[in-house]
């Protein structure tokens, strides 16, 4: 399985090539209140809007699902034939305060690590749910963990306590921020200086999707079907994990 978030739609395609392979225990929603995907530029740029991109050197993070949905905001923005260059985000920062890119399409810690050293700004975030999605408030599940079928068919009574073991662990992070901040240094790639400020992320538990919930995931991947990147429809109903 994916069990620290894969990209969404990596696993679609996953769908696709294996069918059958997984199941989503839990996904993590994002719009512009829950703050994750975000256009920044660098601190003095006179650009005030997505639209004001067109013709400049635009870059996203590496990998399918980041360049085509950059690539659909600029257009939803009426940027015609929009060109996306592919740069590891860690890379984002340093490349905007170098001046050798006009803005980012990217995800936090991004936008707050840039903002704290004085080099960038955000032009706009929950650019996914508006520009996308279609709604400003609509969750955007970019990032999901999943199970083999494998392993719920094999090892059925372990994967019910792994599960339930992840169920837990979300909820201490909704009912503790304070003291889940306390281990993002040393347990993931964040920089010690943005633990206080940096978005915590959202979760949506398997048991926890609405039928609203399940429409906008599913908007989602036919985005990709469109798009002809997904090969066939994937739909996202039967991936999630029932107990």
């Amino acid at each position: 399985g994916s069990a620290n978030g894969t990209a969404s739609a990596a696993l679609g395609l996953a769908e696709i090539v294996s069918p059958g392979l997984y199941k989503i225990i839990c996904s993590n929603p994002s719009n512009h209140k829950l703050v994750l995907d975000q256009f920044v530029v660098p601190k003095d740029s006179p650009i005030k809007s997505i639209a004001e991109l067109k013709g400049k050197r635009v870059a996203s993070g590496p990998g399918i699902q980041n360049v085509t949905l950059a690539k659909i905001i600029l257009e939803k923005n009426g940027i015609t034939d929009p060109k996306v260059v592919e740069l590891p985000i860690g890379q984002h920062v340093p490349a905007l305060a170098a001046d050798q890119l006009d803005a980012v399409y990217t995800l936090e810690p991004t936008g707050t690590a840039g903002r704290l050293k004085g080099l960038t700004r955000v032009l706009e975030n929950g650019v996914i749910s508006k520009y996308v999605l279609g709604a400003a408030d609509a969750p955007w599940f970019g990032g999901s963990a999943s199970v083999t079928s494998s392993f719920l068919k094999e090892r059925p009574d372990d994967a019910r306590k792994y599960i339930a073991a992840y169920a837990r662990a979300v909820e201490f992070v909704r009912k503790n921020p304070a003291e889940v901040r306390k281990h993002l240094d040393g347990f993931t790639s964040i920089d010690p200086s943005l633990v206080n400020e940096v978005p915590l992320s959202g979760f949506t538990l398997y048991n926890e999707f609405t039928a609203s919930d399940i429409g906008y995931f599913q908007k989602f991947f036919d985005v990709f079907t469109e798009r002809k990147i997904f090969s066939r429809a994937v739909p996202v109903k039967p991936l999630i994990y029932v107990g």
